[in-house]
């Protein structure tokens, strides 16, 4: 699978998921959407695309995986440094993903 960018690995991840759901392989179908994940997190942050990273980090939550979709958000909170529109939109990932943690969390009594 050569790509130069993010964009076509977030894709191909996207579609392995999809396929995944389709058939009935969630397993795995997951497991390799899952390392094209992570391939494009990479790309991602060499590109210091903080889109893309923040992408990434869509695809792992999709995955139930919030502990790498939080640490994505870390990455992409470096990235975006002081640019104000970058900083909201980690800002917005980060208030979905904590909604998102939160309703995967158990409540507490």
């Amino acid at each position: 699978m050569r790509t130069t960018g993010w964009e076509g690995l977030v894709e191909v991840a996207g579609t392995y998921g999809h396929i995944g759901e389709v058939t009935g392989l969630n397993q795995s179908f997951e497991t390799k959407a899952r390392e094209v994940y992570g391939r494009a997190l990479v790309r991602a942050r060499q590109q210091a695309s903080v889109e893309g990273v923040l992408r990434a980090a869509e695809g792992f939550l999709i995955l139930g995986d919030v502990a790498t979709a939080t640490q994505c958000v870390r990455v992409a909170d470096r990235l975006a440094g002081r640019d104000p529109e970058a900083r909201a939109d980690v800002r917005a990932f980060a208030a979905r993903l904590s909604d998102a943690s939160g309703a995967a969390s158990p409540a507490r009594p």
